[in-house]
């Protein structure tokens, strides 16, 4: 994936499902994060990942499919708490389009 300043990310997860139950984690270089409101239902899955850089406090919302050994996702950074500013940050004024990637099962 590529963050919001255009750098690129490595992220992986790791899923468990029970029936409709699905719980697991999100990889990334250096920590990890629990998925969080995750459930799947058919090939339809949804989770959250809340992170934490610098003091900015920030929710992904995940939905996607699965298909095969693959699971496309698309994922919407959704503030969940920031510091307070003093000066107006433009860069959080920006639009907050949705990515969208893929996944590939590793064994």
């Amino acid at each position: 994936m590529v963050d919001r300043n255009g750098d690129p990310q490595d992220f992986s997860f790791r899923f468990t499902q029970k029936a409709e139950a699905l719980s697991g984690k999100m990889y990334g270089d250096n920590e990890s994060f629990p998925l969080a409101d995750a459930n799947i239902t058919g090939d339809h899955l949804t989770f959250s990942v809340t992170t934490e850089l610098n003091g900015q406090i920030s929710k992904f919302i995940y939905s996607g499919s699965v298909t095969g050994d693959r699971i496309e996702l698309s994922r919407l950074r959704s503030e969940a708490k920031a510091p307070e500013k003093k000066v107006t940050d433009k860069a959080s004024e920006k639009p907050n389009p949705p990515q969208t990637f893929r996944l590939k099962r590793l064994t």
